[in-house]
């Protein structure tokens, strides 16, 4: 029986995606102890993860501490 994909790309895939989460938290939080104010943090994680400005300002709330 042929797979679709082989659990090593599936599992590749997902830690790619954990990565990728674990650098926006930790960008988010160093941005925040600057002092930066929250649109600002959204543009930089935008260009710097090559996100859209929706997708960026999700991102952001989801790690943004009040």
């Amino acid at each position: 029986m042929m797979q679709l994909y082989d659990q090593e790309e599936i599992m590749r895939v997902h830690d790619m995606g954990v990565a990728k989460d674990a650098a926006i938290r930790s960008a988010v939080e160093t941005y925040q102890e600057c002092g930066m104010i929250f649109s600002d943090v959204v543009k930089r994680i935008a260009v710097r993860f090559l996100l859209s400005q929706e997708t960026a300002e999700k991102e952001v709330e989801e790690c943004w501490k009040v």
